[in-house]
């Protein structure tokens, strides 16, 4: 069964309320599994930009418009950023689905 399929038989037996509040609960849960994957992320990135002395943020965008080179632990590096951004977009839109 797909779960488009199953999402309707359980709107069907449950109703929009209680499908409503377990999406909810589902989307909470994940939404703190990201969050703490971000500090994780976060604190990586730190290490970095210790190193480096420069921003994660800065440091991308040098790295998009070519001028960080390809030094190995510069590509790690904004390989962790892209998770990072990666994350952020998650997290909004798992907030959104949680909004009232």
């Amino acid at each position: 069964m797909t779960v488009d399929a199953q999402i309707r038989v359980l709107q069907k037996i449950c109703g929009d309320r209680i499908l409503k509040e377990v999406l909810g609960k589902l989307a909470a849960m994940e939404l703190q599994k990201c969050e703490r994957a971000l500090a994780t992320v976060d604190d990586d990135l730190a290490t970095f930009e210790k190193r480096f002395g420069k921003s994660s943020r800065d440091a991308w965008e040098a790295y998009r418009a070519g001028a960080m080179g390809d030094d190995p632990d510069v590509m790690e590096w904004m390989a962790v950023f892209e998770n990072r951004l990666a994350l952020e977009t998650s997290i909004d839109q798992l907030q959104k689905t949680i909004e009232p």
